[in-house]
């Protein structure tokens, strides 16, 4: 095997995690914008015994209509950060799958009253089957 195949799997995962951060709205360089940002959602995705789970696809759906969506990494944490101001938290609902597994339960823990731009942790429960 080739230094470069080798190399390859990590670069590709490095360069998932930036698109994927970037895009659900991580500051990669451009300040501290959270004065203007809406309601940001993050979250773990696990089995029944707790331990996370790698490649689960998370949707985090607004009551308008857009839907965003994001795939866990092995720690199976999602963020979906900066959503427009615009947006209620009470209007996201966040979904998780991943083939051989059903969606059991979710636990939100609001952000505190009066915190718009606040985070809101969703983790979702699944189980095989």
């Amino acid at each position: 095997m080739s230094a470069t195949s080798k190399i390859m799997p990590y670069v590709i995962v490095f360069i998932g995690f930036f698109c994927a951060h970037a895009w659900a709205g991580g500051e990669m360089g451009e300040g501290d914008k959270k004065g203007d940002e809406g309601p940001h959602f993050f979250g773990f995705v696990r089995d029944e015994g707790g331990r996370p789970i790698a490649d689960a696809k998370v949707s985090a759906a607004i009551k308008n209509g857009t839907t965003y969506i994001m795939r866990t990494p092995k720690t199976g944490m999602y963020k979906f950060g900066g959503l427009s101001k615009t947006v209620k938290a009470d209007d996201v609902t966040i979904s998780c799958s991943k083939e051989g597994y059903k969606q059991v339960r979710t636990f939100r823990r609001p952000a505190p009253k009066g915190k718009a731009n606040a985070a809101v942790e969703t983790d979702c429960r699944m189980q095989k089957g």
